[in-house]
């Protein structure tokens, strides 16, 4: 590759020999290197021979008269070391000289004549236009030729397929190094796909059994209705690891693939990619507040129909009345996030962490932020809020923790929200800890999603499947000793006795002679309730009857357990 192309008549192919000195082109060369210790110029040829025109033009007129030595040196011609001299009538010089261009890997003593055809060196011609500075210092500085040769514009063309040309100039370069993006690998994506595949799979059987069972007296008695809101807020919560497997991306703004420095034009993609940051923490809200809605709804229902029945008092406890949980909740976290994604939502960003070779960078790290810093804020924000409704709600389990009932649904609600606290108790510390290591991050965010999620799944409808299609179907569908059958009902409870008849508003099922409060007047209404029905159903005999009468103007069951 060629560096630079000047003008010479001092090369070795010049064969004039200077009368004045005796010498020629390249033995003038030789003394002048001899004398200043530096290798003659074009311009010390010239004024040497411009000196030797002088004195051979006043030896031969035998004058120092200026109009003389003019007429003299216009018509004449000279030997010198850059061969014989003319002049024309402009007072131009001709004589000889070549062009010599300088190659890659050759010093100047040995650069090429290019020109004129005649005199050029075998193999050699003008090469025209000349590299640019930065190709001139890639072929003088840079370690370029070790690997690849230099581009008119200073960059490497490498030699082996396998390598990537990077830097310019100076610090053009071949390298098989290429950036390390830390993306997520396939086999740890497939993991995350798969759990949400089996999510999806029992979220959908869940919706199945509710609707096909809603009549049955165990769903009834659950409310079908939030066991559905169950299965979407579930499924919905798993859906997070689609975008959370989306997170993937380069730079905000392109990069220079040959530098790479980062360039002033935006990156199209990069959008795709910030949707999906956002996208992560809406579906985790919107699926807990739906999940955590639905199970606080019940568990506050029980707590409102065993402080009724407590003290003996008619309580009406339907769907309606325990809707307006979930709807608030629901309405509180997405006031958070609509306001999270309006004042500092998140974005990709990519930031380098290893720097090689020339300044270019070898290993980054891409992660959804914020781009003034306000997202923990939001984070802090929906995880008080959070980690308050789980508290509120294991209180309200401890406080009907000695009432159980012929499904438990109260227990399995409890480990429920147990669980959520548990997994969110440890998952938040370990994100902290692996927040730099790409792999470690993710498959902790899909083991978060998935373990919420099914874990609630399997509590709240793994109990009630065994015990519809195993136990019941075991025992005949005898109903066991102090439970009661839930009919569509506005929760209205009679308890009859031969001697007096007393009615108790309450929604469920429960053994109440378990209850400290009301143990005692219950034991009794058990005794006189059993005599009675001894002589009429001996199939339930020693047991309470729990009739949940219906209205039939009103065909929803707001019954529970």
């Amino acid at each position: 590759m060629t560096l630079s192309i000047y003008q010479t008549s001092k090369h070795p192919t010049m064969k004039g020999i200077d009368e004045v000195t005796g010498w020629s082109a390249s033995e003038f060369a030789f003394q002048f290197d001899k004398r200043s210790y530096r290798s003659a110029a074009y311009q010390s040829a010239a004024a040497s021979a411009s000196i030797s025109v002088v004195l051979q033009a006043i030896e031969k007129t035998g004058t120092m008269d200026d109009d003389i030595l003019r007429e003299y040196i216009a018509n004449a011609y000279f030997p010198t070391v850059k061969s014989n001299l003319t002049f024309d009538e402009n007072g131009q010089a001709f004589g000889g000289s070549v062009m010599l261009q300088f190659v890659s890997g050759e010093d100047s003593s040995d650069a090429m004549v290019v020109y004129p055809p005649e005199k050029a060196a075998e193999g050699y011609s003008i090469i025209y236009p000349m590299p640019t500075w930065e190709g001139k210092d890639c072929i003088q500085v840079s370690d370029c030729e070790l690997t690849g040769t230099c581009a008119p514009d200073g960059t490497c063309v490498c030699t082996n397929p396998n390598d990537r040309s990077i830097g310019v100039g100076p610090t053009a370069l071949c390298t098989n190094i290429s950036e390390d993006f830390t993306h997520v690998s396939d086999s740890y994506k497939a993991v995350g796909y798969s759990l949400f595949a089996i999510q999806t799979f029992l979220s959908l059987i869940c919706m199945a059994w509710t609707l096909t069972f809603r009549k049955r007296t165990i769903v009834k008695a659950s409310q079908p209705e939030y066991m559905a809101l169950i299965c979407i807020g579930v499924w919905i919560i798993a859906c997070g690891i689609i975008p959370l497997s989306l997170q993937e991306g380069g730079y905000r703004n392109l990069q220079n693939v040959i530098t790479g420095e980062i360039t002033d034009e935006p990156n199209e993609d990069i959008q795709k990619i910030d949707a999906a940051c956002m996208a992560y923490p809406w579906l985790f809200a919107i699926g807990f507040a739906l999940t955590f809605g639905a199970l606080f709804a019940k568990i506050w229902r029980i707590n409102k129909l065993m402080e009724g029945a407590s003290s003996f008092r008619r309580v009406n406890v339907g769907v309606k009345d325990v809707a307006g949980i979930v709807i608030g909740l629901l309405a509180l976290e997405v006031l958070i996030m609509l306001t999270w994604q309006l004042v500092d939502p998140l974005q990709w960003q990519r930031s380098v962490v290893t720097y090689g070779i020339n300044g270019y960078p070898v290993k980054s790290v891409g992660m959804c932020t914020s781009a003034n810093g306000n997202g923990m804020y939001f984070i802090i924000v929906l995880a008080a809020v959070n980690i308050a409704c789980l508290l509120l709600a294991l209180y309200m389990s401890y406080k009907v923790r000695s009432i159980p009932s012929e499904y438990q649904e109260s227990k399995w609600i409890t480990a429920s929200i147990i669980s959520m606290f548990q997994v969110a108790i440890i998952g938040v510390p370990v994100l902290v800890i692996v927040k730099e290591e790409t792999h470690a991050l993710y498959l902790v965010n899909v083991m978060i999603l998935f373990l919420l999620s099914s874990t609630v799944t399997l509590l709240m409808f793994g109990p009630k499947v065994y015990q519809f299609h195993v136990h019941m179907t075991k025992s005949g569908d005898a109903a066991p000793r102090r439970t009661f059958a839930a009919t569509p009902a506005k929760s209205v409870m009679n308890l009859t006795t031969a001697s007096s008849s007393r009615s108790i508003s309450l929604s469920g099922s429960g053994r109440w002679d378990d209850a400290p409060s009301t143990r005692l007047n219950i034991g009794k209404l058990n005794e006189e309730l059993n005599q009675e029905e001894e002589q009429t159903e001996p199939r339930r005999a020693k047991s309470v009857k729990w009739a949940v009468q219906s209205d039939d103007n009103d065909g929803a069951s707001d019954n529970d357990e």
